[in-house]
């Protein structure tokens, strides 16, 4: 009984879902609106599942992984860089690109 009853919750819900996608491309708005495989998630549901407030450890200790290499990448390049301008040093022309005229 209890499975039936959350069959016949879902079915309203993508009821529901079908309806509101009518209403809207009736409108003819410019984009229509079809249904997916989520057309049977109440729009509270789809957020819990999909868009959490708060996202596991794992994911922020990722970021924190990822930033930290594009840091040192940063600083590798800039490390790089002086190097090549201490052998090559200063530029012979100082106007914008040969043009003659300043930067």
């Amino acid at each position: 009984m209890q499975m039936l009853r959350r069959r016949s919750g879902v079915f309203q819900i993508f009821k529901q879902t079908v309806e509101r996608c009518e209403r809207h491309n009736a409108k003819k708005k410019g984009h229509i609106a079809g249904l997916t495989c989520f057309a049977d998630l109440t729009s509270e549901e789809f957020t819990a599942r999909f868009h959490p407030i708060e996202y596991p450890p794992w994911v922020y200790e990722k970021m924190r992984e990822e930033r930290e290499r594009e840091l040192e990448r940063e600083a590798l390049r800039y490390a790089r860089e002086r190097e090549a301008l201490r052998y090559a040093g200063p530029p012979e022309d100082f106007t914008c690109f040969g043009c003659g005229g300043p930067y």
